[in-house]
This record gives C-alpha cells, sequence and structure tokens, in this order.
C-alpha cells in the first residue's frame, strides 16, 4: 500500500542524498570553460582537473578539494591560472569517495604532468604527499 501524498512528502525528507555518479564529469556534455557558472557542481568533496586548450594545449593542475563548487570558483582568483585566457581553460571533476583523494590524485599528476602541479591553492584539501597512487580513469579525451 502506497502512503499518502503528504506521508511520501515527509518520508522522503529523510532519505539519504543520492551519491554523486562515479567518473568523469559532465557526462553529458562538453567539458566548459572554467571561466563560466559551472552547472552540476557540487559543494561535496571531489577531484578536478584543469587543462588549456589553443596554440599549446597542455594540463595545468590536478587536485582535490573539500569544497569542489567554491574550489572552482576561486580558481581564476590565482594568478598563474589567470595568466590564461580564460575561455581556453577547462574543468572536468569527480566524486571519487574523499578517502581516495590523495591516491587519485597522484595518480593524475604522475600521468599527466600539469604544467601548475606545483603551485599551492588554498582551496585544495591537504592531502597526503606521499600517498600510494591509486588508479583512476584519465578524463575522456585524454592521449598521452
Amino acid at each position: 500500500m502506497t502512503p499518502p501524498q503528504p506521508a511520501r512528502k515527509i518520508l522522503g525528507m529523510f532519505r539519504k542524498a543520492e551519491p554523486a555518479p562515479a567518473g568523469w564529469l559532465p557526462a553529458d556534455r562538453a567539458y566548459p570553460s572554467l571561466a563560466a557558472t559551472i552547472p552540476g557542481v557540487t559543494n561535496q568533496p571531489g577531484i578536478y582537473a584543469l587543462w588549456q586548450l589553443g596554440v599549446r594545449p597542455q594540463w595545468l593542475r590536478v587536485g582535490a578539494a573539500g569544497n569542489l563548487a567554491s574550489a572552482l570558483a576561486q580558481m581564476m582568483d590565482v594568478m598563474e591560472l589567470g595568466e590564461q585566457p580564460a575561455s581556453t581553460v577547462f574543468v572536468a571533476w569527480a566524486y571519487p569517495p574523499s578517502g581516495q583523494h590523495s591516491g587519485i590524485v597522484r595518480f593524475l599528476a604522475d600521468a599527466l604532468q600539469p604544467a601548475l602541479q606545483g603551485v599551492a591553492l588554498a582551496s585544495d584539501a591537504s592531502g597526503d604527499l606521499a600517498a600510494a597512487a591509486i588508479t583512476y580513469p584519465l578524463p575522456p579525451g585524454t592521449k598521452i
């Protein structure tokens, strides 16, 4: 028997939030420019990958943040990234388990060799620098 509408509404308030999808996002559209408002990014902990297109395409940075939406909103304020034309910096993100962030970022940094990986960002989550690399899929379209 299905509960009446008001009861379903109340019961629905106590449901656990749906987990974020696994893998790189956005899965259903082109990767957004970092300069734009980024729809679909949440205030959850997650990882990100930044790259620049243009005359010399290159990976810029991979990292983890405790609040991904806030971290990405602050990225263009960083001088090293701000020197890149905003329309040529793109972002992909994912929400793997928080305990794996350090290992995944290490794996991605080793594989992609981002140009600005050594730049410390206040918005990044502090990770275990000695974490063992955890294999994670590279962002779609990556060619190494």
